[in-house]
């Protein structure tokens, strides 16, 4: 009992290390957004319009994560344009990475859960709005930009993390049809081990900070077993790591990877028309 207690435990903290990064960075993503109302509309219009002295980036903190300013606000920073990457490092420090209310974020959006939706409708706010922010002010288009760009990248790794420990389970002891080992064209038992591609982050991060990640690779494993089977077996473990895959994909979180991309994608034009208007 002790033991699986233990077990179940790790499993948490795996699961929170691989989101905690998305979880920062899309509270940056969120207070850069409402940067930008502050500076296009004068107020926060449109995002958290109901916050009070929403510019403090700690009472912004407080009030998306308990739907309110009041008492002692977390002492995150006191920076009023605050780095993107320096921030992020400091939530995850101090724990600030799980669930928000999106809801508060933007009237349009219904439910708390529903990330993807919110990443679409700010989307949509900086789309129509960044022709009003002032070439002085480009840090906050930058910091937009860097945010929405890590939301995406750690969101990804986070999938292949999902996929790898699905397919990890579906290699482990496979048997042919007549429930022996795999072998390998040598004639020894078959041990397929999953491979990973190094995955840089873009924008690098500033000095100090992680930029480099290991991310699961179905093709990399594939390639490490071509030449060593027979094209049956070859066959048969690129079917159970597809199947995998599949198994391990969540459809939220796919959409919510999905809204990311499209976010970030629509903020690299709106850079390169900036840089040439």
């Amino acid at each position: 009992m002790k033991l699986l207690s233990i077990f179940l435990f790790l499993c948490s903290i795996a699961r929170v290390c691989a989101f905690a990064q998305t979880g920062a960075y899309e509270r940056m993503f969120v207070f850069y957004c409402l940067l930008l109302d502050l500076e296009a509309n004068g107020v926060n219009k449109k995002i958290v319009p109901d916050c009070p002295d929403c510019s403090n980036f700690n009472k912004f903190l407080q009030y998306i994560e308990q739907g309110k300013v009041q008492g002692d606000a977390p002492d995150i920073t006191r920076e009023t344009r605050p780095e993107v990457d320096d921030t992020a490092r400091m939530l995850i420090n101090k724990g600030h990475t799980g669930e928000y209310r999106s809801t508060l974020i933007h009237n349009s959006v219904k439910a708390d859960r529903d990330i993807a939706l919110m990443i679409d409708e700010l989307s949509r706010f900086v789309e129509g709005t960044i022709d009003r922010l002032p070439r002085e002010k480009d840090w906050i288009f930058e910091g937009l930009h860097k945010s929405i760009q890590r939301v995406k990248e750690h969101r990804l790794l986070g999938r292949a993390d999902a996929y790898e420990k699905k397919v990890r389970q579906a290699l482990e002891g496979l048997k042919d049809d007549e429930d022996k080992p795999l072998k390998d064209n040598k004639g020894n038992t078959l041990k397929v081990e999953t491979q990973k591609v190094t995955y840089s982050l873009q924008p690098n991060p500033p000095q100090g900070h992680q930029s480099d990640y290991l991310r699961f690779s179905p093709a990399a494993t594939l390639r490490s077993i071509q030449g060593t089977v027979s094209e049956e077996i070859y066959q048969r473990i690129s079917n159970e790591i597809k199947s995998a895959c599949v198994a391990a994909s969540d459809d939220s979180h796919n959409r919510n990877i999905e809204s990311a991309k499209k976010c970030s994608s629509a903020f690299c034009a709106l850079k390169q028309l900036r840089n040439f208007s």
